[in-house]
């Protein structure tokens, strides 16, 4: 039985600088099936809006869903998604970093 857990904090990015930090990620694989739990906090409390998540691979990249924000705060909880196949073309032993784009030079990136 494979059994691995990681959490990676999210860093709020203006212009490629770090700002701040903006919640986690937490990604649960237990044998082939992974579980992946994302929480953001410390946004503007005027940020209200939908976003896409993108996985980033070696190569290639992929959508994972959508996380909705509300009053600067948002959560996305994906579970039993094969750890071969998270989205497209990204598996659990490919993924190199989470992106959060929040518009123009502003974005949300757990590596």
């Amino acid at each position: 039985m494979f059994y691995d857990k990681q959490i990676r904090y999210l860093e709020y990015l203006e212009n490629g600088e770090k700002i701040r930090s903006a919640g986690f990620v937490k990604i649960e694989v237990i044998d082939k099936v992974c579980n992946i739990q994302i929480s953001v906090t410390g946004l503007h409390p005027s940020e209200s809006c939908t976003r896409e998540v993108h996985l980033l691979g070696m190569q290639d990249q992929g959508v994972l869903g959508s996380i909705t924000f509300l009053s600067g705060k948002g959560s996305l909880g994906c579970r039993h998604i094969p750890a071969d196949k998270l989205c497209e073309k990204i598996g659990y032993e490919e993924l190199r970093s989470i992106r959060i784009s929040l518009g123009k030079n502003r974005e949300l990136v757990c590596r």
